[in-house]
Formats: structure tokens, sequence, C-alpha cells
């Protein structure tokens, strides 16, 4: 009986050896593709100043490749897709951000101040921009991973939701310092590598669940 007991004792730390070396190493990877996700920015920011977005994406696809290729076949293509979305995305929120320039006449109907304008055309401008971004560049990862995973479609909302959350951080920033939501402001005080950071950590830690919810492929 007293063996029976120990065995069983012993079956159970080895059980719980496993799940905590299981829980370390997910961590270890999500921790690392937060890491990669965001050294492509600080790299190229700390060397040239600025950014260039396919540069960046060059750097991000690689950094994340050598996680993404456990999880997925012809991984090769994950840089590709990376530089050309980060590309494409930065290109089209530049775009989209400026097109809010267009929303004046709107905002001076509803008698909105001078000044007021200035500022919400400048949040807008921040917000759609930022949306677009992790939008377009989630949907064209997801192009690689569509027919791989199930339930594929998470990386695209997960990119998007990630790419906000910084923006509802910052706003809450500027709410607290200020009584008012001036995203500029707080951009003024981080400085421009501060939101492009904490957007590239956050995209990196929502999609860091979808990827470790996936099932790596064989080898």
């Amino acid at each position: 009986m007293i063996k029976l007991h120990n065995d069983i004792d012993d079956e159970h730390r080895a059980t719980a050896r496993q799940d905590w070396s299981k829980a370390s190493v997910r961590a270890l990877l999500w921790g690392g593709w937060i890491v990669a996700s965001t050294l492509g920015w600080l790299l190229y920011h700390s060397r040239y100043g600025g950014f260039d977005w396919l540069v960046v994406g060059v750097l991000t696809g690689i950094g994340q490749w050598f996680i993404i290729r456990h999880y997925i076949q012809h991984a090769g293509w994950w840089i590709v897709v990376t530089a050309v979305g980060m590309t494409v995305a930065g290109i089209v929120g530049n775009i989209l951000a400026s097109a809010a320039e267009h929303l004046v006449p709107l905002l001076q109907t509803l008698h909105v101040q001078e000044a007021d304008t200035a500022v919400t055309i400048s949040n807008l401008r921040m917000v759609l921009g930022t949306a677009m971004f992790g939008l377009l560049l989630g949907g064209m990862q997801w192009l690689v991973v569509s027919r791989q995973w199930s339930k594929a479609g998470r990386w695209i909302i997960a990119s998007t939701v990630g790419a906000l959350l910084p923006i509802l951080l910052l706003a809450l920033v500027s709410l607290v310092g200020s009584g008012s939501i001036d995203l500029t402001e707080v951009d003024d005080l981080f400085g421009s590598i501060g939101p492009v950071t904490l957007m590239s950590a956050s995209m990196g830690g929502l999609t860091g669940f979808v990827l470790l919810d996936s099932r790596p492929v064989a080898r």
C-alpha cells in the first residue's frame, strides 16, 4: 500500500514537472515572438532614425521566421509576406490617415472649435492609420497560415486589435495627464519610437497567443 502511494506521488510529481516544462517553453516562445515582432523597428531606428517600411518588414519577418518555422510549412514565404504586408500597410495607412483631413468641413458644420478640430483630426489620423496597418499586415500574414491552421482568421483580429490597444493606452495617458485626449502630445512625450514599439509589442503579444494555440507542423 505504501509503495503504491509512493508510486502515485512520483507520477504526480512527474506530471507537474512536465506541465511546468511545457508552460515555461510556451512562455519563452511567447516572449521571443514579442521580441521578434519589435526588434526590427528598434534596430532600424537606432541605426538610421525614422522608419523604412520594407527594411523593417524584412527584419521583422526574419526575426519571426526563427519561431514560426516550427508552426507552418514553407516558412520562407513568411518573410516575403511580412515585408510586402508591412510596406503596403504603411503606405495605405498613411493615405487613409491623410484622408482624415477631409473631415474638417464636417466638423466645422458641427460647430467644433478650430483648435478642437485640429486635435480631433490628429487623433483620427492616428487611429485610422494604425487600424489599417494592423489589418493589412495581419491580412497578408494570414495568406500564409490560412490553409495550415484552423480558425486562422483570429490572426487578422489579433493583429488589428493589437495595433489599436496602445492607442487606447495613450488616450488614457493623455486623458489623465491633461483632461483631454490629444494623442500628439503623448507621441511627443514618448518620441517617435515609443508608440511604434508599443504597437509592435502589442501586436506580437496578441498574435503570439494565436501562434501558441496552433499545432506545430510535423517534421
